[in-house]
């Protein structure tokens, strides 16, 4: 009888010692899995935010040139607007010029 009571005792130290083993390795296989997940969610936020500096250099060099092509659009106007005002005439030139050409071919007399 007390050979059969040890003997139970010792299955069942031996019984709790596996499941104490058995859960230890289940703790470190979840603990392994969790720091797996941890480290591709984080490859993955730092993808994501790798794709976002990317479109936002890409906004922002689309910006670039667009403020870039609107300012040689202002300066071509200036310009083109420099070479036309060359060609005008000043107001009271423009009545000296006009007074020429009506009157300066006709020899101007004057009564005697």
């Amino acid at each position: 009888m007390e050979l059969q009571r040890i003997e139970k005792l010792r299955k069942d130290t031996a019984r709790k010692e596996a499941l104490r083993i058995a859960n230890e390795e289940r703790t470190l296989a979840k603990d392994a899995k969790k720091k797996a997940e941890a480290i591709e969610r984080q490859a993955a936020e730092q993808e994501f935010r790798q794709m976002l500096m990317e479109e936002r250099e890409e906004k922002l060099e689309h910006w670039r040139m667009r403020e870039k092509k609107i300012e040689e659009q202002k300066k071509e106007k200036k310009e083109i607007l420099h070479r036309q005002s060359s060609k005008w005439i000043d107001e009271p030139d423009l009545v000296k010029r006009a007074m020429n050409n009506a009157f300066g071919n006709l020899p101007l007399s004057y009564p005697k």
